[in-house]
Formats: structure tokens, sequence, C-alpha cells
């Protein structure tokens, strides 16, 4: 199987045990930098580590573990105060 793959079946199976998505609907916010609305989830391999990077600019927001944590800490750099957002570089 191809490593994204797999990748991607484990952060999807992270989220499917953590939360009830009947109740829960999460929301990646644009890039506060230049507004992109593609935004990835990019994977460290060695330490499994989880953050939101905009392909446009290259912004960065806080690694997690948890791919869902990482999505949130996003949202508050995405939402907070320029302060917050230049954190994520």
């Amino acid at each position: 199987m191809d490593i994204l793959k797999i990748l991607i079946k484990n952060i999807l199976n992270t989220v499917k045990k953590n939360f009830t998505f009947s109740k829960m609907v999460l929301k990646v916010r644009k890039c506060p930098y230049c507004d992109n609305i593609n935004l990835a989830i990019r994977i460290d391999i060695k330490t499994n580590e989880k953050w939101i990077e905009c392909p446009s600019c290259l912004a960065r927001g806080p690694k997690d573990f948890s791919a869902v944590t990482a999505i949130r800490k996003w949202g508050i750099i995405a939402h907070g105060s320029g302060e917050m957002a230049k954190l994520a570089k």
C-alpha cells in the first residue's frame, strides 16, 4: 500500500476513535497570510506529528500528534491576532 494512503488511513482512524462525526464538523480556516483556502495536513514520518501548511505561502501551524488538535491550533492562529499567526511560521 502506498505510504500516503497508510498515513491518511491512520489519521482517519485516529479521528474516528476520538470524535463522533454526527456531533462535530471540522473546518480548517483559510491562511491568515495569503487567504488561500486549499491547505494541506503535513505529517512528520519520524515523529508522527501533524500540522497544517499553506502550499501557497508555506505558512505552518503548530505541530501536534493529533491531526484534529493540529487543525484546532491552526484555527486559533488563523482567527487570532497577528502575533499568534507569527508563531506558526
